[in-house]
């Protein structure tokens, strides 16, 4: 019992590692959903931890809570419409897609997508809002690998932008000076 030799550059052959090209594309698609999905989540539930009683007891407080509540939405909208992406793909359901692609461009465009005016920022967000209008334009031409390629191009622009979000930008509201707006800022990141 020898070992057979397999092409991979045949139509529907496996790979030496006994996998087509196809079925290690959908694994990585799954693989970098999946951590994205958590790391949308984890965004989402630290945006709803919030004191208890900071409602009740000082106004800026009480904004800062409603401010957290609000994200905590738009980010699960934000998870909605990928997820909503990341079936489409799976189902081979390229309207799906382009509809999910839709609502995260529609989203990207609203005031509470801006965090920052910062270039860095900007950057991200114009990366991010081209990368989901190719993945629109390939569900449009009924190109499921295309699709889920730029799927893929998605997704990691949203964990760059969410890294410097949490690694810079956040990390400069811990180094401002001890004022009491200074605290108050600090106190939201929590």
């Amino acid at each position: 019992m020898g070992f057979r030799t397999v092409s991979a550059t045949q139509p529907g052959r496996l790979g030496a590692t006994g996998c087509s090209k196809k079925g290690i594309i959908v694994k990585a698609i799954i693989s970098i959903a999946v951590v994205a999905g958590g790391f949308l989540m984890w965004v989402a539930w630290t945006a709803d931890r919030s004191p208890v009683n900071a409602q009740q007891t000082d106004p800026p407080a009480a904004k800062q809570a409603d401010d957290k509540a609000e994200l905590s939405e738009f980010m699960r909208k934000k998870l909605t419409a990928s997820n909503r992406i990341l079936e489409g793909l799976m189902v081979n359901d390229l309207d799906m897609v382009a509809a999910g692609g839709d609502e995260l461009l529609k989203m990207s465009e609203s005031e509470r997508w801006r965090a920052s005016n910062d270039m860095m920022y900007l950057q991200h967000s114009r990366e991010f809002r081209s990368a989901v209008e190719a993945m629109i334009l390939k569900a449009e031409k009924r190109s499921i690998d295309g699709a889920a390629l730029k799927w893929v191009d998605v997704t990691m622009n949203c964990i760059k932008c969410h890294e410097w979000v949490r690694d810079v930008m956040v990390a400069d509201l811990r180094r401002l000076p001890q004022t009491p707006s200074a605290v108050d800022a600090r106190s939201t990141d929590r």
